[in-house]
């Protein structure tokens, strides 16, 4: 029984040097390890033996079952630096390139939809025309022959500037 312990041992041993990449290292395991694997096999078969035999063969047996973990555990730890130091290579970065420009951001939504309308109004022939937020008194009233004692000029009733506002808010720092 040793001596099939020991061919295992060898056997396993070799097969996991020469084993390339993640999935064999996986079948590895099952055939080795696993619960039908061969040292599995060779647990199980220990009911076979004499009183006398078993805790030497089971010793044995656990002992090689360490060392197949041991050296699987060793394998795969090295299969993945392998794999991670061969998507570093691929994957670098170059950090002397310029950074990505962001996007600006887009217009207010309400503003959008100013557009649109304006848009569908100047197909139909319309022009748009802007002109100040707030109008001067002479435009609001003189132009238009309001008298200065019209009740529409009541500073209660109507937003306007006067020039004199708008000469004070310019000259003021």
């Amino acid at each position: 029984m040793q001596t099939e312990i020991e061919a295992l041992r060898s056997r396993a041993m070799q097969e996991l040097e020469q084993l390339a990449g993640a999935d064999s290292l996986t079948d590895w395991k099952v055939r080795y390890l696993g619960k039908k694997g061969e040292v599995t096999a060779l647990l199980r078969g220990m009911g076979q033996l004499s009183a006398e035999e078993r805790p030497v063969v089971g010793s044995l047996v656990n002992q090689l079952r360490t060392e197949l973990e041991e050296a699987y555990e060793v394998r795969e730890r090295a299969e993945k630096e392998a794999v991670r130091g061969q998507r570093l290579e691929t994957e670098m970065v170059d950090i002397t390139l310029p950074g990505r420009a962001l996007p600006a951001g887009t217009l207010h939504p309400l503003a959008q939809v100013i557009q649109e309308i304006e848009d569908i109004f100047i197909g139909l022939g319309f022009s748009v025309a802007e002109g100040p937020e707030v109008e001067l008194d002479v435009f609001n009233f003189e132009m238009l022959n309001i008298p200065k004692d019209h009740p529409a000029r009541d500073m209660q009733d109507t937003f306007y500037i006067t020039e004199e506002m708008l000469m004070r808010t310019q000259t003021s720092p």
